[in-house]
């Protein structure tokens, strides 16, 4: 159910309406160290990714990320979270932007400790577990 939802949502992003607001809410569901586990779309299909891969992104109180593949440092800056930036199939969801880009990802609560980040362009979509 999960994997059909993950796609779903990934095939939906084609379909997107955007709307951005200025109602800036940084939930704390995404403090904290999240661990890549899986990536869905593209041309790679599905990938998996087994615990302990050095694959995390890490976002902290004070707006600031890092992202890390394979334990290299990647990609890092600032984050913001504007609530309800994205509808897709009349859903809201928040949105994430990084370094302030004006380009964000949907952002999902997933099932129990899972974050889902889906770009909203490329119908890429990477589930990650609280670390």
């Amino acid at each position: 159910m999960k994997n059909i939802l993950l796609i779903t949502f990934v095939i939906c992003s084609f379909f997107v309406g955007c709307k951005k607001t200025t109602d800036v809410a940084l939930s704390s569901v995404v403090f904290g160290t999240w661990e890549l586990r899986t990536q869905y779309g593209g041309v790679v299909g599905i990938l998996q990714f087994p615990p302990g891969s050095g694959n995390t992104l890490q976002f902290n109180k004070d707006s600031t990320f890092a992202q890390y593949s394979s334990f290299m440092l990647t990609n890092h800056g600032t984050f913001h979270v504007i609530k309800n930036a994205y509808t897709i199939l009349q859903i809201k969801y928040d949105g994430i932007y990084y370094n302030n880009s004006s380009n964000g990802q949907a952002l999902m609560q997933g099932l129990k400790d899972s974050l889902v980040i889906g770009s909203v362009t490329s119908a890429l979509s990477a589930v990650y577990v609280r670390q």
